[in-house]
């Protein structure tokens, strides 16, 4: 027992220890004009103080996943609900902050942060840190999403993509455009037949159900297990595969590898930006066909049609034209499919993704006029992180022992 005990203790010194003695990740703070120019158009505002960060959170913290971040002497806390906090992008934000304390470069920080996929701001307030938004939002400042600062999930990516790309050459590709995804961005108040008019994912379906020739595109199921998931009503939500079963063509879940063998990509929104699928067609030597829409991300900027991407009307009413254009045009395709992987290379990688965060963090810092203050709901976050790491290192003891945590000698 005394063995174990021992162990315990060991592994949980070093869960603790590990911030102070092993080095931080590499963060690239070099970004280009674009990247600057983004966080000054979120950021350039008048100087706040603590109470307007501290009504702003009560305004906010009851309407969804919301962070209040803070930062004091190194340390990192964070107010939200538990509910948020067993949430996956709740970890991935954590961690990240994590990393950027452990560079030395963000003393202190009171700021809020929303896990939404979209975020458009509300009056009066201090700007909050979202994933996306609408090209109208107000007091919102864009930073990159929790998929883009998942060191795992962007490495995966990274190596997945190049291995395709030598699976499937340009000229080994299938002159289709393609496309697998959720039927989301729905309103669910709206008639059905309305829906799949007005919403450009299923326009996408029965295009290519109308004519699969020149396109292939079908609702997918997902690797969550979810999607017979009934809502409280103990309907399927529109959103889910399984609701347009028998309406619209759904199929198995594609591996973002194996849409590689075509190539033309399209990337549609849903409720908002598809996060990482942008980055991944990018580096897919496949051809990125985007739609215009007001949702933007941190790296919109720096995108340019006809360099890095076919641009496509939000409704779509132009696909077949720009589909033929590409047949006429393959040489400009490749350059343009090249320039995007260049791009994405360059600017999209996971330590530009924590540079892009830490300068835009330092901005919003220089705006506070008062430094943040240590209050009990600060404290009991300290506490519950440690003893959510505490019972983690228990699990793994146990695991490692096979024995029962309350074993006694």
């Amino acid at each position: 027992m005394r063995k174990i005990v021992y162990s315990l203790f060991v592994f949980a010194a070093g869960v603790f220890l590990v911030d102070q003695l092993s080095p931080p990740r590499p963060i690239d703070s070099f970004l280009p004009p674009f990247f600057e120019q983004q966080i000054v158009n979120d950021l350039t505002r008048a100087p706040f103080d603590a109470n307007e960060v501290e009504s702003s959170w009560l305004r906010v913290k009851d309407q969804g996943p919301f962070l209040r971040c803070k930062i004091i002497q190194r340390k990192l806390f964070i107010q939200a609900s538990l509910e948020t906090k067993n949430n996956a992008r709740y970890w991935i934000i954590r961690n990240a902050l994590e990393q950027l304390i452990r560079t030395k470069q963000l003393a202190s920080l009171d700021c809020i942060i929303t896990l939404l996929d979209s975020f458009n701001g509300i009056q009066n307030s201090i700007p909050i840190f979202t994933f996306s938004a609408s090209e109208d939002a107000i007091n919102v400042a864009l930073i990159p999403d929790c998929e883009a600062l998942n060191p795992i999930d962007r490495r995966y990516l990274v190596e997945s993509m190049q291995k395709g790309s030598k699976k499937y050459p340009w000229d080994h590709k299938k002159s289709l455009i393609f496309w697998r995804g959720t039927p989301t961005g729905l309103d669910e108040s709206m008639h059905i037949a309305a829906r799949s008019w007005l919403n450009p994912r299923h326009k996408l379906v029965q295009m290519s159900l109308d004519d699969p020739s020149w396109i292939a595109a079908e609702f997918a199921y997902t690797y969550r297990g979810s999607d017979y998931t009934k809502n409280k009503q103990g309907k399927l939500p529109v959103s889910s595969p399984a609701y347009w079963e028998g309406i619209l063509p759904v199929s198995q879940p594609v591996h973002p590898q194996d849409h590689l063998l075509y190539r033309y990509l399209i990337d549609i929104d849903g409720y908002s930006c598809c996060f990482s699928r942008t980055f991944w067609i990018m580096l897919s030597n496949s051809l990125l066909f985007k739609q215009e829409s007001k949702n933007r991300q941190w790296f919109y900027h720096g995108l340019k049609p006809y360099v890095h991407f076919i641009p496509l009307h939000e409704d779509l009413s132009n696909l077949r034209q720009q589909y033929l254009w590409c047949l006429e045009h393959e040489n400009e395709c490749v350059e343009m499919s090249q320039k995007a992987t260049q791009f994405a290379l360059d600017y999209l990688g996971y330590q530009k993704n924590l540079g892009y965060l830490l300068k835009a963090l330092q901005v919003y810092g220089s705006l506070s006029k008062d430094e943040p203050v240590l209050t009990k709901k600060d404290e009991r976050d300290w506490i519950y992180h440690v003893k959510w790491m505490w019972y983690k290192g228990k699990r793994y003891i146990k695991k490692l022992t096979n024995l029962p945590i309350a074993a006694k000698n």
